[in-house]
């Protein structure tokens, strides 16, 4: 199997994404006896365009497939503008302390951020955000939440050794001053974290109300920060 992965951020997705990819490949070669492969490489300018998508079988073979070929979107859409948050959801402080996010709106509207401290590039727009509330002098009420796992206990349902920790030096290492979490997130299951939110993009802002109503999201896309972009009741 032909393959090159860069181990710049999202390696974990990456590697899932190759081996599926090397099995589609190699399942197809062997039922159909075609010489080809399929796999992702990092060019040498990965920040522009850290992977490429490589199919070198014959063309329609190998191919990733499309929303209507499953019948339907491959992933759920996202939670959107007027939908409720779940704030049910229980997040972990830096001395691993639980905090339901219920106990946030109770106080006001609540900016939650989803992250990836292990992801350079999404933390870069995290410190950008926080630049832009200090430059704006917003007193919005901000929470990021770490979305990834660490330490020994990795498997689902299992609690994280050591993430409490990480975040203190994640915080450190990044210069984040604002208050930063972390959740248990199980990928396996439909009531882990991110599958929950259905969120796929990091990272992710949601302004939301003290009536657990979200007046507001943001990908990561959007990176040119405005005052009444956190403007919520």
């Amino acid at each position: 199997m032909n393959e090159s992965v860069s181990r710049k951020g999202g390696g974990a997705g990456r590697l899932h994404n190759r081996a599926a990819l090397a099995l589609v490949g190699l399942l197809t070669a062997t039922s159909s006896g075609m010489a080809g492969d399929v796999y992702l490489s990092a060019p040498g300018n990965d920040k522009a365009n850290p992977y490429v998508y490589h199919n070198t079988f014959p063309a329609g073979v190998g191919d990733f497939v499309s929303s209507a070929e499953v019948g339907g979107d491959v992933f759920a859409p996202g939670l959107k503008a007027g939908d409720t948050f779940p704030l049910d959801i229980k997040i972990q402080d830096q001395n691993d302390q639980e905090h339901v996010l219920s106990s946030f709106t109770e106080k006001g509207p609540l900016v939650l951020v989803l992250a990836l401290v292990t992801a350079p590039r999404v933390m870069e727009q995290v410190v950008a955000f926080q630049n832009f509330l200090k430059s704006s002098g917003s007193d919005a009420q901000v929470v990021i939440v770490n979305v990834g796992q660490f330490g020994a206990a990795l498997q689902p349902k299992s609690p994280a050794a050591d993430s409490g920790r990480t975040m203190k030096v994640a915080s450190q290492d990044y210069g984040i001053t604002l208050p930063l979490y972390w959740v248990h997130n199980d990928i396996y299951s439909a009531s882990g974290f991110t599958n929950r939110l259905r969120a796929r993009d990091l990272p992710t802002v949601y302004v939301i109300g003290k009536d657990g109503k979200i007046q507001h999201v943001y990908g990561s896309v959007h990176t040119n920060w405005a005052s009444g972009d956190l403007a919520a009741k």
